[in-house]
């Protein structure tokens, strides 16, 4: 294997062994394996010298030569794997080798190689009513598409929050509807469980609580991720928790079958789209906050939609509990 290191020599299966924290994300392994690749293939191998990661990030975001099946990383994922890099070091009590010279020359990096950012349209209160008219509430796909929609829009929470829910994180209270415990949002410091709650509907078609009952119904006993993916071809459930693509998909697919254009929809459009009517039934920014956990009012600005607004479409539940 490589050896990474001039100072401490490890090579990366040592690395793994001593420097990953225990259950590490398979991220952590592919950028550890992407920048082994690169280094192997120009024979540098001194991590802590900072114009080899110079090299490795204009080498990722233009041509990499040494994975030609995939010639180019996006921005994201090469400030990914030295995140990766950073925390695991840090976390090893190692001096990290991503120096801020190193992060400086990263960002200088986004304004040229990253894409723009593409704002997905809110959905809609009536998009959601076509929706749930050609869903089948006892096709098991259809009751995990609408409990997916539903939840998602709920809460109005970032995607990456709503894939990593558990099973134990949903609270039933008869006649109100479910507390939902989240964890740390991305742009919190502390790990303060953050409960959101989610109400019955006016319109039982559309309601989310019901609609998750039926799929933790579905669920049974068994612990874990609440939305999980269908292995390929069969109705029988993966143990992982659903990928954001896979989440998308849904969504566009389940758009597509209530004749409404899937182009601009995903989960961030169920975000998008709470705020939105939130903000059509007369919330303030305060009130909208809350929810939405947006550290201050110019970002939240990005998610209220006015094109999207509708005072017509009042329902008792759209009012945040």
């Amino acid at each position: 294997m490589t050896t990474l290191l001039k100072g401490p020599r490890l090579s990366s299966d040592a690395l793994t062994r001593v420097l990953l924290p225990p259950g590490a994300d398979t991220q952590i392994d592919k950028a550890f394996g992407d920048i082994s690749r690169y280094a192997d293939s120009v024979g540098k191998y001194d991590i802590y010298d900072e114009q080899f990661w110079r090299d490795y990030i204009l080498t990722s975001l233009t041509h990499r030569t040494y994975a030609p099946k995939k010639p180019r990383l996006s921005y994201s994922t090469v400030r990914i794997n030295m995140f990766c890099v950073d925390g695991t070091f840090r976390y090893a009590g190692v001096p990290s080798p991503v120096t801020p010279d190193i992060w400086t020359f990263l960002r200088g990096c986004r304004g040229i190689y990253a894409r723009p950012q593409i704002p997905q349209r809110p959905i809609t209160l009536t998009d959601i009513d076509r929706i749930v008219a050609v869903l089948d509430p006892h096709d098991i796909r259809d009751i995990s598409t609408a409990a997916l929609i539903l939840f998602s829009f709920e809460c109005a929470q970032r995607s990456s929050e709503m894939l990593r829910l558990f099973t134990m994180d949903l609270i039933f209270f008869e006649g109100r509807g479910y507390i939902v415990i989240f964890g740390r949002a991305k742009n919190h410091r502390t790990n303060t469980p953050r409960p959101i709650s989610v109400a019955y509907a006016q319109d039982p078609k559309r309601c989310p609580v019901l609609w998750m009952q039926r799929w933790l119904r579905v669920l049974g006993d068994q612990p874990g991720a609440v939305f999980r993916s269908f292995r390929h071809g069969t109705l029988e459930l993966s143990d992982h928790a659903m990928s954001s693509v896979t989440a998308n998909d849904i969504i566009k697919r389940a758009a597509s079958r209530a004749g409404i254009d899937p182009i601009g929809l995903s989960m961030q459009s169920m975000r998008r789209g709470r705020l939105t009517a939130g903000a059509s039934v007369g919330h303030d920014t305060p009130t909208l906050l809350r929810r939405s956990q947006h550290r201050n009012d110019r970002n939240l600005g990005r998610y209220v939609d006015n094109r999207y607004l509708d005072h017509s479409r009042y329902d008792k539940s759209l009012d945040f509990s």
